[in-house]
């Protein structure tokens, strides 16, 4: 939907220093709002143009993106496009990384003799909530710890 117009606040940078500079707490606060602003949206823009230059946009592409059958093959004439599942894995620790790489290699190794679709897994830190959920713009599925 249609989202009401932005507010712009424009604050002489010596009248935010001098703010920032009298309530210790209040500069704290406003760094971690900024940080978690340019966070959340830089991993949202990623996966955006990741989605792009898979050729889609977020929330558009079909389910099987190349037209073909559930196993994501599709015949074009003597070549088949293969099918790619993106998922981001939330909340991963190292644990969780060197324990899924190995094992979605193993899977990919398989997939590629039996047809199946690759997954493509990439890992963050963050426990999925309201914010970090735009992280999976563009990603065929989540994994949740």
């Amino acid at each position: 939907g249609a989202k009401p117009p932005a507010r712009v606040w424009l604050t002489p940078a010596d009248e935010f220093k001098a703010i920032l500079a009298s309530k210790a707490a209040f500069a704290l606060e406003m760094m971690g709002v900024l940080a978690m602003s340019m966070r959340v949206g830089s991993k949202s823009l990623r996966g955006l143009i990741k989605n792009a230059s898979a050729g889609g946009a977020a929330g558009t592409a079909p389910a099987y993106p190349h037209g073909g059958d559930e196993l994501g093959t599709t015949d074009h004439g003597d070549e088949s496009v293969k099918r790619t599942i993106r998922c981001l894995c939330y909340d991963s620790t190292s644990w969780v990384t060197d324990s899924f790489k190995p094992a979605v290699k193993a899977y990919n190794d398989r997939a590629s003799e039996d047809n199946a679709p690759n997954i493509i897994m990439e890992y963050t830190a963050d426990r999925l909530s309201e914010r970090s959920a735009t992280y999976a713009a563009g990603y065929d599925a989540v994994c949740l710890f």
